[in-house]
């Protein structure tokens, strides 16, 4: 079998009964997070678990999220990697 990448699909051969298939899928890509999208943390040991926020800025591997509810706001920052587009 021989896997090989083409743009966003992910394209397969294989072999069977000396007949060639090619077969594409479409791969599973995330989209990236950028400074305006709204993102929900997904980290189960932070207090912040479930809330919805604004990415301000990203800084290598964190990124700033500004939570605004209605009696406070507040301003943290959390692993790019416990974040989920919205």
């Amino acid at each position: 079998m021989v896997l090989y990448m083409v743009t966003k699909w992910q394209t397969r051969v294989s072999y069977t009964n000396n007949f060639k298939r090619l077969i594409l899928t479409k791969q599973n890509t995330k989209s990236p997070i950028l400074p305006g999208n709204t993102v929900i943390v997904s980290d189960v040991t932070s207090i912040y678990n479930g809330y919805q926020g604004f990415v301000q800025r990203i800084s290598g591997d964190r990124a700033a999220i500004l939570f605004d509810y209605d009696p406070w706001e507040k301003l943290i920052t959390i692993p790019i990697k416990n974040l989920k587009k919205q």
